[in-house]
């Protein structure tokens, strides 16, 4: 969130191919990559970004999630997992809004 504000960027695109969510390798190139278990999965930047309080979900589907960047950071009632539906819900209040 930090660089974010520094090039007044105020959305994020995760391609989920890229992110794997896995600790594990996934690329050719160790400059990017985590050894194997070096990690805990939850430290890991794409599952991170589904519950953090910096973050808002906009969109999401099989290739991409959208965020926006929030200006006012508050954890209280957030998800703390990226299965905890919490995680989800202000995208899925928008889509059964937008397309019942």
């Amino acid at each position: 969130a930090t660089s974010m504000g520094k090039y007044n960027a105020s959305y994020i695109v995760l391609e989920y191919k890229r992110c794997d969510f896995s600790p594990f390798i996934l690329d050719e190139r160790k400059e990017f990559n985590c050894a194997q278990g070096e990690r805990p999965w939850k430290e890991l930047f794409c599952p991170a970004a589904h519950v953090s309080p910096h973050f808002k979900l906009l969109f999401a589907n099989a290739g991409y999630a959208v965020f926006e960047l929030q200006d006012r950071v508050s954890a209280a009632g957030r998800a703390r997992a990226i299965e905890d539906i919490g995680s989800w819900k202000n995208m899925l209040d928008r889509c059964m809004s937008d397309d019942p």
